[in-house]
């Protein structure tokens, strides 16, 4: 990963493609605020931006805990305090920004959520990945 952007690699696959698929997908919207934060787009792209990662946080999150908790995945908890975390963190950012103060700067927030995701996925989602292979999720 270069700093504040994502580039897809198997480091990052869990092997089950529904949720490799959306793994892509937020990526690809990370990238396009990475790259908004970059070029000094407009306050309102920016905000859009941030809007679609949270509503798509909550679809993805919704996905996963679903698909954990439907094959009784034992630390279901861990995964959801994760995902309730990030999104307390991105509502702050975005109000931040929303409000002009508070950020060092548009990039800088876009890498710490890079490197935000790509911890969750690396550390926290792979642990779930040879358990939810076992139980034959797809």
């Amino acid at each position: 990963m270069s700093r504040g952007k994502i580039v897809w690699g198997e480091n990052f696959a869990t092997n089950i493609p529904s949720i490799d698929e959306q793994h892509k997908k937020f990526i690809e919207i990370l990238n396009r605020l990475h790259d908004s934060c970059g070029v000094g787009s407009s306050q309102d792209a920016i905000s859009a931006l941030f809007t679609e990662l949270k509503n798509y946080a909550d679809i993805h999150f919704r996905y996963e805990e679903q698909l954990l908790e439907k094959h009784g995945y034992p630390s279901l908890k861990e995964q959801y305090e994760e995902h309730k975390k990030f999104n307390k963190e991105l509502h702050k950012l975005q109000e931040k920004f929303l409000l002009g103060f508070g950020l060092t700067s548009n990039l800088d927030t876009s890498n710490f959520l890079g490197q935000w995701f790509s911890h969750h996925i690396l550390k926290v989602d792979k642990k779930y990945t040879d358990f939810l292979r076992e139980q034959g999720a797809k």
